[in-house]
């Protein structure tokens, strides 16, 4: 990279910036004037053919920033089910010395596990990595961190995928007590999170009214919270444990509900998921 590296590696910005981003956006990198995300240092990184720690020998970014911005990264793709893409991320980063602390190997850790599973199909070798990743807690297994909590509603999702929704269950139902203990909560979504797995997986095992109790708790805390954060989704499963139950009129109220909530977020697949559940009650 020309500029930046002082002629080391013989590529133009627009070379650079083809396929990735702007050649003004590569402009404003090399002059410190942007910070570039973890994506876009990757695709950079590939394209010179360097190894993507190359870089913290010339950035000015602090190391904190550069963390915060894989994480971010790793988190986004695996909402979008990314899962070769946090693959290859976890592979680099495992050899960084940034993520050789317990808390960052520990991120790490947990997110190899979960592509494992999705990648491999391989139950006993992810479940192993999620408990490596718990393994690391600075606090014990006594009082588990928010993070750790969500370690266990991944393992629990991970139960539920092979069938064993009972262990599924107890796993959530465990991660409960724990985010119960917890004297100080930064993230008012995990608890949410927690809800909406186990009126799923409630459902699973046809104790659809214990499931709606839990469909109406964390509803409350999404309104509590004004956040449309899993709103849809539990106001879906709401509908749905009524429709088990029998009560067709009442469940066509919450599928509504929940349709409506989807189209506001623009989710097509789940409104056409929706359509297709209430096509069999009409």
């Amino acid at each position: 990279w020309e500029t930046s590296f002082g002629g080391k590696l013989k590529i133009t910005q627009e070379e650079i910036a083809s396929g990735i981003c702007t050649q003004g956006l590569i402009s404003r990198i090399e002059k410190g004037e942007h910070i570039p995300s973890a994506d876009i240092l990757y695709k950079i990184a590939k394209k010179l053919g360097l190894d993507v720690n190359y870089f913290f020998h010339y950035a000015e970014t602090p190391s904190l920033t550069y963390i915060e911005e894989v994480m971010y990264q790793v988190r986004k793709s695996i909402r979008e089910r990314s899962y070769h893409e946090v693959e290859e991320i976890i592979k680099i980063e495992m050899k960084n010395p940034l993520f050789q602390t317990p808390t960052f190997k520990q991120f790490l850790l947990w997110h190899k596990g979960i592509c494992t599973y999705y990648i491999q199909a391989d139950i006993e070798k992810a479940m192993s990595l999620m408990q490596e990743a718990l393994n690391l807690s600075e606090t014990g297994n006594n009082a588990y961190s928010e993070r750790e909590i969500e370690i266990l509603n991944s393992i629990a999702i991970l139960h539920s995928e092979v069938g064993q929704h009972k262990r599924a269950i107890e796993t959530l139902e465990k991660a409960m007590v724990h985010l119960e203990n917890l004297s100080c909560k930064k993230d008012v979504h995990i608890e949410i999170r927690l809800l909406y797995s186990l009126a799923k997986f409630l459902s699973f095992e046809e104790a659809y009214a214990d499931s709606i109790q839990h469909c109406e708790r964390g509803s409350k805390l999404c309104l509590q919270y004004e956040s449309f954060y899993l709103y849809g989704e539990l106001t879906f499963q709401h509908g749905y444990n009524l429709m088990k139950l029998g009560q067709k009129k009442e469940a066509i109220v919450y599928f509504c509900k929940a349709r409506s909530i989807f189209q506001l977020q623009n989710n097509s697949d789940f409104v056409s998921y929706i359509d297709e559940e209430m096509s069999y009650l009409s």
